[in-house]
């Protein structure tokens, strides 16, 4: 009988122990899948604002980054950003033998930036917001027209010059661990979709517009977990 009390009361004392060491298994698993290395890529519009907008149509942007997110909710990423959107009709002018012409084709923005921001877990969503600087180089084309010569240069004039980055998100975990996969303490790449809107702006007067360079993009991607 004594034996059996023993075991009953050792039995009571122990499992409260292993209830906790399994939840904070858990808990260290799930964070982990938060926590670390994270690449991603996304496509979407690209949206020139304000003044700079008017002499522009809207295009397409392309978002490649990757990203580290620290168990105190901090993350810190290097982004890789190209744009693409056309100038409109009108929208530029360049005088060649005291004669106006208009210029057609094509902006290009090519941003690197680092930035910093912090991110907010809700099960399987997980919001965050971002800011950060790097550089843009802005191209526009130019004409060249030699009419003694009949001859016409294309070319691109590129400038580059200093940006800032601000944004917000959401990830959606498309196949998070599971309770088993948890207990069983099992790896595997977990896949995230993304929506993401983030503004690009250049403090000065590029040269390439009589207006501040303001952009707007819109991504939809997906991202792995490392």
């Amino acid at each position: 009988m004594k034996k059996i009390v023993t075991c009953i009361l050792l039995s009571a004392l122990l499992l409260p122990g292993q209830h906790l060491l399994i939840a904070q298994t858990t808990t260290d698993t799930l964070q982990n899948q938060q926590t670390g290395i994270f690449f991603y890529g996304g496509i979407g519009p690209a949206i020139p604002l304000g003044d700079f907008g008017d002499e522009r149509e809207s295009g397409f942007d392309l978002n490649t980054a990757i990203e580290y997110r620290f168990p105190s909710r901090f993350m810190l990423r290097g982004m890789f950003d190209f744009s693409n959107f056309r100038f409109n009709p009108g929208a530029i002018t360049q005088n060649i033998d005291n004669q106006d012409f208009e210029v057609g084709g094509s902006n290009n923005l090519i941003s690197l930036l680092v930035s910093g921001g912090y991110y907010f877990p809700l099960g399987r969503f997980t919001p965050y917001g971002f800011l950060g600087a790097g550089a843009s180089f802005v191209s526009r084309p130019t004409v060249d027209l030699d009419l003694s010569g009949s001859v016409i240069n294309i070319d691109q004039e590129v400038g580059a010059h200093f940006s800032h980055v601000v944004g917000v998100g959401v990830d959606f975990a498309l196949n998070p661990l599971t309770e088993e996969e948890i207990a069983d303490n099992k790896a595997k790449t977990v896949y995230i979709i993304y929506l993401e809107s983030f503004y690009t702006g250049i403090p000065a007067i590029t040269g390439l517009s009589s207006h501040k360079f303001n952009l707007l993009s819109l991504n939809v991607g997906i991202k792995t977990h490392f």
